[in-house]
């Protein structure tokens, strides 16, 4: 298994058992989603209960829990935030800023290729038509530093598609 990693914050934002990861304009992957439900029963053993010396049935389990929602989320714990036009245009250019200076010091091959796609990139988030259209998450840390991936609904509006940038994130085998 793969998992991808924020290059700032080590947070796990997703992972190769999420569906058909696509390489888009040598830029971002798009990572599609699926709506998933799991219900987990937490039994004492897992939370530090012992039931046998409390007298109780050592079968025994805490109430179900279910947790529901997008598989990408889910799994890798992405936590949803909310950005207006101007905040996104001030997180995302500090961002690429950050970005472009650590690919400059480990990758310098990799900037104009970056530089290039990410004008192209902003600026079609950023279309007034577009924006409306995209929700967005950062890692479990909600760290502001980190990376915030995109997701877009698609042209049906229920094929939900995740957006992370390539360089903002580094591949780690497990």
């Amino acid at each position: 298994m793969i998992i991808y990693k924020d290059v700032f914050t080590g947070d796990e934002m997703f992972s190769d058992t999420c569906g058909k990861i696509t390489l888009k304009d040598d830029l971002y992957y798009e990572v599609p989603a699926k709506h998933m439900s799991e219900t987990t029963n937490i039994s004492d053993a897992m939370i530090g209960g012992n039931a046998s010396a409390e007298g109780g049935d050592e079968g025994e389990t805490a109430d179900p829990s279910t947790v529901s929602g997008l598989n990408v989320v889910v799994i890798h714990k992405l936590k949803t935030t909310s950005f207006n036009r101007e905040s996104y245009t001030t997180y995302i250019k500090d961002y690429a800023k950050r970005l472009k200076a650590k690919l400059q010091e480990e990758n310098p091959d990799r900037v104009p290729i970056f530089a290039a796609g990410m004008q192209t990139f902003i600026k079609d988030i950023l279309n007034k038509k577009n924006f409306k259209k995209y929700e967005f998450y950062t890692g479990d840390s909600e760290n502001p530093e980190g990376l915030v991936a995109l997701l877009n609904w698609g042209e049906d509006e229920n094929t939900p598609v995740f957006f992370f940038l390539k360089d903002g994130v580094v591949e780690e085998k497990v």
